[in-house]
């Protein structure tokens, strides 16, 4: 095979503009690592911060981007035995370095270990956008969460792919979810991929109408990737022994609340980070089986909001910053 290949390389931190697609030299595969020729190329929020050098890590340029994928294997380094050429595979993001690999190619080096089979029942740009959104919502609502039947769940930002990841799985639990969404043409969208109520947070107020839904107790779990302000609404109705997972920060402004709250009612409040899934083989094998087994089910199916060729990284990147989508936006190679 060609040693060269298609990739995008991050040489300046900054806008979708620094994104260019670039002919690089591919290097054999080494030791546990594998050459993925990628088909599908999922973007995440992360990969913005990444771009403009404000992610928790900071590579050193000129670096790879990319976090998540799929495609197929075409060659296996030495000591790789649990894969072979022509394996369908997902790359699994966290598990590996983001300063030394990336997926935004068309062929690229990535540890074995980064990699799991695709569950045979997705096809097309399905196959590359699950395990970030559903092993982060299954690791912020079941691991840190401990999610129960019959809680209800609030969920900000729900038209994410992370979002919605997190109402299918509050809905397999037999738990309640309650979508939070700033644009109000995406209600009944929301509704018919499993929301139970929707919460338009620009024109209604997010404690008010959450212990109206609830009769008043207010919700057991919320899946925040807000953080900031927003919080204060989450404790003022959060039900007695009620969870705060926070797993990102959309909203940067430092929170100050009343401790009391938190002690008088038993609530607990706790960051999530994916990594603390993805590195742990006992739990990153439990989420992987879960998510599996969802989507044999048709339980758990991810929603594609837009599909862009490579060529157009820039415009890819620019329509996930707008937050028009409703579910994965993806890049196909």
């Amino acid at each position: 095979m060609s040693r060269y290949a298609r990739a995008v390389r991050l040489r300046q931190f900054g806008g979708p503009e620094v994104l260019q697609v670039e002919t690089v030299h591919l290097p054999d595969p080494g030791p546990r690592e594998v050459i993925l020729q990628v088909e599908w190329i999922g973007l995440n929020r992360a990969e913005i911060l990444y771009r403009e050098g404000s992610y928790l890590v900071k590579p050193e340029l000129p670096a790879p981007m990319g976090m998540e994928g799929a495609g197929v294997v075409v060659e296996v380094g030495e000591e790789v035995t649990r894969l072979s050429p022509g394996d369908r595979v997902g790359v699994i993001p966290g598990t590996f370095d983001v300063r030394k690999y990336g997926c935004y190619g068309d062929c690229v080096a990535l540890p074995a270990d980064a990699l799991v089979p695709t569950p045979p029942e997705l096809e097309g740009p399905e196959a590359g956008a699950v395990w970030m959104a559903y092993l982060t919502a299954w690791g912020g609502l079941l691991d840190a969460g401990g999610l129960y039947e019959g809680w209800t769940v609030v969920i900000p930002a729900a038209s994410s792919a992370c979002g919605i990841a997190a109402i299918q799985i509050a809905r397999r639990e037999g738990a309640r979810p309650i979508a939070v969404t700033t644009h109000a043409e995406k209600v009944e969208r929301l509704k018919e991929i499993g929301a139970g109520e929707v919460i338009i947070s620009t024109s209604e107020d997010l404690a008010r109408r959450v212990l109206e839904l609830t009769g008043g107790r207010g919700a057991e779990l919320f899946f925040d990737p807000v953080g900031g302000a927003w919080l204060e609404k989450e404790i003022a109705c959060a039900a007695p022994g009620g969870r705060i997972v926070l797993y990102g920060i959309l909203d940067p402004r430092p929170l100050v609340f009343e401790p009391r709250f938190l002690i008088g009612r038993g609530l607990r409040m706790e960051g999530y980070f994916l990594p603390s899934t993805t590195r742990d083989p006992q739990r990153l094998g439990l989420a992987v089986q879960y998510i599996a087994e969802g989507i044999g089910e048709g339980a758990l199916r991810p929603v594609i909001a837009k599909v862009y060729p490579l060529s157009q990284i820039q415009e890819a990147h620019r329509f996930l910053e707008s937050g028009k989508q409703i579910g994965k936006v993806m890049v196909q190679v």
